[in-house]
């Protein structure tokens, strides 16, 4: 039987990631969807951490990642 383990997931590899999302989305509708179906995967992908990633800088009101 195979089971999942959780892996961290370094910090610049989630930025990193979340920049592509956002360069690739060319209006914030379109990342909302994007961030959405994201949030749809399982905890233990590395999609979900990105989503979770951008939820929580947005959440602190961190200075966010320009979309364009």
């Amino acid at each position: 039987m195979t089971t999942m383990q959780m892996v961290r997931i370094p910090r610049e590899i989630l930025r990193n990631l979340a920049e592509a999302i956002y360069a690739q989305s060319k209006s914030d509708e379109e990342l909302s969807k994007a961030l959405e179906s994201l949030r749809q995967l399982p905890e233990t992908t590395i999609g979900y951490e990105v989503a979770r990633f951008v939820d929580t800088r947005r959440a602190m009101s961190l200075p966010t990642l320009r979309v364009g």
